[in-house]
């Protein structure tokens, strides 16, 4: 009893000792909690600013929680960690790991919101130095004894997805590139079991497509005013591996969208995107009304002559439709004499029986003359 005594005793004067020193570093709240509110050492080489709050109460669930707040400009870190590059051998400024049962295990967490119009992230990471091209600014990796998962995942909705198969990113969401996009392969989703309405092109696709504008131009950079937290700067649109010299093949947004608004899309920065690749199934289209006509042009010819025959083994002469017909300058008749002729001419008339002209034909087999209106 007296050693309860003297441990409670001990325990309060601890307390007393936190709660009137006006400068103190870590303070115990009555709930338990601990506030380290100037610095917090760790391992005797890393400093973090102040405000900063560590304790197993801060946020359920959590070892270690860390966080930032404050008011006005400047930057504000939750957990800010630096590392000089020493002896061989793996290096960790920060290195989470969370090993168990269910439920989310989360190694890192980084969550940033602001209040005002600045710049958030969640987590932000730089790597430079590096000349054996082994820089990663942040890493992502699967580990292969994985059946399902990302190295990286990206969502715009807080939608977690439940991924069948491996990837190294995964992106559910609006997902944009500004620079070069390379890659040996590319696919587009296209399975019938994800689409509804589905019908033929009603459009009369070769009617539109001869009003389409092709170019050829160059990118040309464009200067844009954009606000932070602390100024108004002016940004480059495009990315510095752009290379504004090479010449380029497409179409005019503005025009495309005159004939087909549905390829048109406003991006979130104001400029006008294409979708080339939908362009293809019209174009097709247009290559199948013009095939179609072509066939009926060529039904049309051949009702006006005699099917073409390439023996002149048999006796029998032919004279094949003139084309054009009518005509106004120049005409062409064909003809097949077979071997058997000794002569042959053809014989022009007018309309009264009166002959014009007489061309006489020299060689056997397929051939054919120009016949001039002027004659």
């Amino acid at each position: 009893m007296k050693n309860n005594f003297l441990l409670e005793a001990a325990l309060l004067c601890v307390v007393c000792m936190f709660s009137m020193s006006a400068n103190a570093q870590l303070e115990v709240e009555s709930s338990g909690d601990v506030r380290v509110t100037k610095k917090l050492q760790v391992s005797g080489t890393t400093t973090f600013n102040s405000n900063i709050s560590v304790g197993t109460n801060v946020q359920s669930g959590k070892k270690l929680y860390v966080y930032s707040s404050g008011s006005g400009g400047g930057n504000q870190y939750g957990t800010y960690s630096k590392i000089n590059w020493g002896n061989a051998g793996n290096k960790y400024a920060v290195y989470g790991y969370c090993t168990g049962g269910g439920g989310s295990l989360i190694g890192v967490h980084g969550e940033a919101s602001a209040t005002t119009d600045v710049k958030a992230y969640g987590v932000y990471g730089v790597a430079g130095g590096a000349t054996g091209g082994k820089n990663y600014g942040v890493f992502g990796s699967l580990k292969t004894d994985n059946t399902f998962g990302a190295g990286v995942y990206g969502t715009n909705d807080g939608t977690i997805q439940q991924l069948s198969d491996r990837y190294a990113g995964y992106f559910r969401g609006e997902t944009y590139v500004n620079g070069n996009l390379s890659s040996l392969t590319s696919r587009q989703t296209s399975d019938a079991r994800l689409k509804t309405n589905i019908r033929d092109i009603k459009t009369e696709a070769i009617q539109k497509v001869k009003y389409l504008h092709p170019i050829q131009y160059q990118w040309q950079q464009v200067e844009e005013v954009v606000k932070n937290d602390t100024a108004t700067i002016k940004v480059q649109h495009f990315s510095k591996d752009i290379d504004l010299k090479q010449q380029h093949y497409g179409f005019l947004a503005q025009e495309l969208q005159k004939l087909f608004p549905e390829l048109v899309q406003k991006e979130g920065d104001g400029y006008l995107s294409v979708n080339y690749i939908e362009l293809i199934p019209i174009m097709v289209q247009a290559l199948q009304e013009l095939s179609a006509e072509v066939d009926i042009l060529k039904q049309e010819k051949n009702a006006h002559r005699t099917p073409f025959r390439t023996s002149i083994d048999d006796n029998s002469a032919i004279l094949y439709q003139n084309s054009p017909n009518p005509f106004s300058d120049e005409t062409r008749i064909e003809y097949l004499l077979p071997l058997t002729t000794q002569t042959a001419s053809i014989h022009v008339y007018d309309i009264n029986g009166k002959q014009l002209a007489e061309y006489p034909i020299l060689s056997y087999g397929n051939g054919s003359i120009s016949i001039s209106a002027k004659h």
